[in-house]
């Protein structure tokens, strides 16, 4: 994997944002179909401005904008060889970029995350994280399988990213440059989930008046994304493995073949063994399929660069009376947290202390301390306890959550920042007790 990469810095703003080149094609521009999405000007075309492609250990940059690429006095309208240290500017002159043949991003590394801010935030939330090293070598270790179109099999705990590291793949690989589509299973009815899947024809059914093609069918040719498949019944595992080995399917109210290209990620936090069929398990469970995306209490040091722009993320929703910075103690607080529920309730927590904190510039570990409904329990009591399982844990967490909302589970989903179908499903797996809750 390359060691190369890019500084970008606004010539108005002056901000710097680093970039890791990948070994291959990194294409830069406005638009999803790019690698990395820049800051929009006025004169900004919509494509593909420039690109970086490596050949034989050299970098070279291809120049794919109308305003000619700027190198020293020389405007480039074709493509030029990279060396350590040049500079360049596109884009009307307002971004400056610098080719390092060797970057190292070193745990005090300053990293403006909002590189992509016409992406979701959710696909923002986690730029930092994906450069952590174990991130980065478990991508080095399944690097030949993530650019084939080998299915891939994210497991991680609630809130790791696994959305985001699915994503990423698909970036990754042959198919960037088409759909990427995401369903959720437990906020699929069970009812409805084939014609999620699959589509239909009009007359499938009673109200089926128009015609509907499916998550596999707008799939074609990229890749789809199914998040916790072991919620999957057994009758729609049988027809996805069908279009795992055949690569086509039949939709409801039609005895039609219709065919597909579709990469197949999956994800989950489950014992897929006992979840899935014998034959789709060995499809999309096998070691060589996995990637372990790790908790964020074994990644400490993200804590602070990933908080700092979750503060930038907020302060641009909220306006800047809600600015704040942590203290170091503060940090070492955080740092020390056991966050069962990951980057997705780190996020949540920075925007809910910045809403009790308005207008306090610097939030101390004191500061943190006090608020009894900042965490549930006490830091000493949410560190890491060998003699304690992660699931033990998040089940007194959940029922902790439920004993703060009076049972109401859809208050506990927020408290807790799990969603409201997977609360249900874990109070169910782990045996919670019913008095504790209101259906």
């Amino acid at each position: 994997m390359s060691n190369s990469g890019i500084a970008i810095k606004n010539n108005k703003s002056k901000e710097i944002i680093i970039l890791k080149l990948k070994d291959g094609l990194n294409t830069f521009g406005r638009g999803d179909n790019n690698d990395f999405i820049l800051p929009e000007t006025s004169e900004m075309a919509s494509g593909t401005q420039f690109k970086i492609e490596k050949h034989s250990g050299e970098f070279f940059l291809i120049n794919r904008s109308l305003h000619g690429t700027k190198i020293g006095k020389k405007v480039l309208k074709t493509a030029h060889r990279l060396e350590d240290g040049d500079c360049f500017e596109v884009f009307s002159y307002d971004y400056s970029f610098i080719f390092y043949k060797r970057i190292r991003l070193a745990k005090k590394t300053k990293i403006n995350l909002s590189v992509a801010e016409k992406r979701k935030n959710e696909e923002l939330n986690q730029k930092y994280f994906f450069l952590h090293e174990k991130i980065e070598k478990l991508l080095e270790e399944k690097n030949e399988v993530i650019k084939s179109d080998y299915p891939i099999l994210l497991v991680g705990e609630t809130g790791t990213g696994k959305t985001l590291l699915a994503k990423h793949i698909h970036s990754l690989s042959e198919r960037r440059k088409k759909n990427f589509i995401k369903v959720s299973v437990p906020n699929v009815i069970s009812t409805l989930f084939e014609d999620t899947l699959f589509g239909h024809v009009p007359g499938a059914f009673d109200g089926a008046k128009t015609h509907r093609d499916g998550a596999f069918k707008n799939a074609d040719k990229g890749s789809i994304f199914l998040d916790e498949i072991g919620d999957i019944n057994t009758e729609i595992q049988s027809k996805l493995l069908n279009v795992l080995q055949d690569k086509t399917f039949q939709q409801l109210g039609s005895d039609k073949d219709v065919k597909v290209d579709v990469r197949l990620i999956v994800a989950s936090n489950q014992n897929l063994k006992e979840k899935l069929t014998d034959a789709l398990y060995s499809r999309v469970a096998q070691v060589q399929h996995k990637i372990k995306i790790p908790p964020l209490r074994d990644m400490p040091e993200v804590i602070k660069p990933m908080s700092d722009f979750f503060i930038k993320k907020n302060i641009e929703k909220y306006g800047e009376d809600y600015k704040l910075t942590f203290s170091n103690d503060a940090i070492e607080m955080l740092e020390g947290y056991h966050w069962p529920y990951n980057i997705r309730e780190l996020d949540s927590k920075i925007e809910y202390i910045m809403l009790i904190y308005k207008n306090k510039s610097v939030v101390t570990s004191k500061d943190l301390s006090k608020r009894d409904d900042l965490f549930e329990e006490d830091f000493s009591e949410t560190k890491i306890d060998e003699n304690i399982s992660v699931k033990e844990y998040e089940k007194r967490k959940i029922i902790n959550a439920l004993k703060k909302c009076s049972g109401n589970i859809e208050k506990a989903s927020k408290f807790t920042d799990i969603p409201k179908s997977t609360l249900y499903r874990k109070i169910k797996d782990y045996g919670i007790p019913k008095k504790l809750y209101i259906i």
